[in-house]
C-alpha cells in the first residue's frame, strides 16, 4: 500500500504556506508566554498548560489540518521551537523559575516532532494503518500524564479530543499516479 492511498496531499502556492509558517511561529511564541505566565499567576490554569495532553491536542489538530505532511511536520516544529523559546525566554527575562534539564529535554523532542506530525498527519486518513496511529496517539497522549505528572481526566479529555480530530472525513480523493503499462 502507498502512502497516498492512505491520504494524500494537497499543493499551495509558496506564499501561502510562508504566511502559515510565520503564524505558527506568532502562535507558537504567544503559547510558550501565556503557558509560563499561567504557570505564575493561576494554580488551574498552570496545571492545564503543563499538562502534555494540551500540546499534543494542538499538535494534532496542526497535523490533522495542514495540506501536506511535509507542511505539517514545518507547521508543528516551527509552533514547538517557538513555543519553547517563548516559554523559556519569558522565564530567563521575568527570573522565575526554570529547569535547565526540562529545556534541554523539550528541545531535544522539538527536534523529533517533525517526523511525530509526518506519521500523525496520516492517522487522518483512510485504511487501517490510520486506527493503529490514532491509537498511538490516544496512548501517548494518555501516558504523558505519567511523564508529567499531568491531571488523569484533562489528559483523557485531550486523548479523545487528539482521536477525534483524527476521524474527521476527508472530502479529497486519492492523487495517487498509476503508472499504465502499454502493451507491445
Amino acid at each position: 500500500m502507498r502512502l497516498c492511498e492512505i491520504r494524500s496531499g494537497a499543493k499551495s502556492p509558496f506564499w501561502k504556506t510562508a504566511l502559515f509558517c510565520v503564524m505558527f511561529l506568532l502562535l507558537g511564541a504567544a503559547a510558550g508566554i501565556s503557558s509560563k505566565l499561567a504557570d505564575v499567576h493561576s494554580e488551574i490554569l498552570g496545571n492545564i498548560t503543563s499538562a502534555m495532553g494540551v500540546w499534543v491536542f494542538i499538535c494534532v489538530t496542526i497535523c490533522a489540518f495542514s495540506k501536506s505532511p511535509f507542511r505539517a511536520a514545518a507547521y508543528v516544529f516551527l509552533f514547538c521551537a517557538a513555543m519553547i523559546a517563548g516559554y523559556y525566554l519569558t522565564a530567563e527575562m521575568g527570573e522565575l523559575y526554570y529547569s535547565r534539564s526540562f529545556v534541554k529535554g523539550w528541545s531535544v523532542f522539538t527536534l523529533f516532532t517533525p517526523i511525530f506530525a509526518l506519521v500523525t498527519w496520516f492517522a487522518r486518513g483512510r485504511g487501517k494503518l490510520p486506527w493503529v496511529l490514532r491509537i498511538g496517539i490516544a496512548v501517548v497522549t494518555v501516558c504523558g500524564m505519567f511523564a508529567f505528572h499531568g491531571y488523569v481526566v484533562i489528559e483523557v479529555l485531550f486523548a479523545v479530543g487528539a482521536v477525534k480530530v483524527t476521524l474527521v472525513k476527508e472530502k479529497e480523493k486519492s492523487n495517487c499516479r498509476t503508472i499504465v503499462r502499454k502493451k507491445k
